[in-house]
């Protein structure tokens, strides 16, 4: 039996590969021949855990950027960041990465977030599953819904793509949300944390990455105190387009916890080009990666960025979480899970004058988020998503096998 080639092009973050990688794991490797392309750190945990990696084409840098930062209001928005409003840079990275796709021959597609990938889709007439989540999907919750916003008068990214679309006689799309859906999307959430008004969606719930803990360059033996509580912490990236997100939820966790009788282990990404920062507290301890499942399920508290990876890790080990929330998309995630009582959050414009410590304490102190978590595991168990092997099932029927 000739096996089929399944072609994965992400755009970048471990947050990516916290969705796909338990999906791709659950793959008869027997049917499937999976080739991998992200950018960034990722790639090197893609390589790690022994996927075939493709790296994409260089094309060269956009003339045409729309400013970053932390806040956006729509995807138009946030992909002029990545120079797709600029229409030769655009049309250059869709010919370059399809000339790689056609080279590759792929039966199928896999995509989270990444609209060159999601654009071939519709070229080229493959099929393509779409791993999405609430305020990307058209029929979504709003991504800032607790505020009224405008959006900003950036050039518009929508009217580059249908362009491009028309150029290979595509259909356009509404909007740049529309390219998230896909003849197969998947939602590896559940509808009070991702309501989507769409009964094509297929929710699998939150995932479990167990291989993660696989791309451990050493292994990770801290000596801690076991009577004091242990705190993690995720940064994310340390520099992402938000500006040092993750650089400043570094330096005010440690500016926070340097005088406290608690075990802290910080991960910060692996692959970043920076310098790991020398921690002068012993009960401190700085790496690029940690065995995230093993740490979650005996930790007191979770802090992190807000990426919808870690949010549903949180859930999965019932880990209290903290969140302090870098990111737009992470906003919403931080704001939903405090609505189901699941994690708290704190702006990173509140973070001044102590106020990070004294939220650690009152998180610590405050059992209900706990016994909220506990509640809606029992939830989660009963509905039975089936996970990443229904997930599987589903491509394979996709597939047409």
């Amino acid at each position: 039996m000739s096996r089929k080639t399944l072609y994965v092009g992400m755009t970048g973050g471990f947050g990516s590969l916290a969705q796909v990688i338990p999906i791709l794991e659950q793959l008869n490797p027997d049917k499937y021949r999976v080739l991998c392309s992200i950018n960034h750190g990722a790639a090197h945990a893609v390589k790690r855990l022994g996927y075939e990696f493709v790296p994409y084409p260089d094309v060269g840098e956009p003339s045409l950027v729309t400013p970053k930062g932390r806040h956006w209001c729509q995807l138009d928005q946030y992909w002029g960041r990545f120079g797709f409003a600029d229409h030769k840079y655009f049309l250059s990275l869709i010919q370059a990465r399809l000339a790689l796709v056609e080279e590759l021959a792929p039966d199928i597609l896999l995509t989270q977030f990444c609209p060159p990938t999601e654009v071939i889709a519709r070229i080229t007439g493959i099929p393509i599953v779409c791993v999405t989540q609430s305020c990307w999907h058209p029929k979504g919750k709003a991504l800032c819904w607790w505020k009224h916003v405008d959006p900003a008068d950036y050039p518009p990214v929508t009217p580059v793509v249908n362009s491009v679309l028309e150029r290979y006689a595509a259909l356009p799309v509404r909007c740049m949300a529309d390219l998230n859906q896909g003849d197969l999307t998947l939602i590896p959430s559940f509808p009070e944390f991702d309501p989507i008004n769409d009964k094509r969606v297929h929710y699998i719930g939150p995932q479990r990455w167990e291989s993660a803990q696989q791309i451990l360059v050493q292994k990770i033996v801290p000596m801690f105190d076991d009577k004091k509580p242990l705190i993690v912490v995720y940064t994310g990236h340390l520099y992402d387009s938000a500006g040092e997100s993750g650089i400043l939820i570094l330096r005010e966790v440690l500016k926070a916890l340097k005088n406290t009788a608690v075990n802290v282990l910080i991960a910060t990404g692996l692959g970043q080009e920076h310098t790991m920062p020398v921690c002068p507290y012993p009960h401190v301890h700085i790496h690029e990666w940690l065995p995230m499942e093993r740490l979650l399920k005996r930790c007191a508290l979770f802090i992190h960025h807000g990426g919808h990876g870690s949010c549903m890790a949180g859930i999965v080990n019932q880990a209290p979480a903290l969140i302090i929330p870098t990111f737009q998309e992470r906003e919403f995630n931080a704001r939903q899970l405090h609505r189901l009582g699941l994690a708290d959050f704190i702006m990173p414009s509140d973070l001044q004058g102590g106020a990070l410590a004294l939220k650690i304490t009152s998180c610590l102190q405050d059992r209900s988020i706990g016994d909220n978590l506990a509640a809606w595991q029992v939830q989660l168990n009963r509905r039975q998503y089936g996970g990443a092997p229904y997930a599987a099932t589903l491509i394979d029927h996709l597939a047409g096998d």
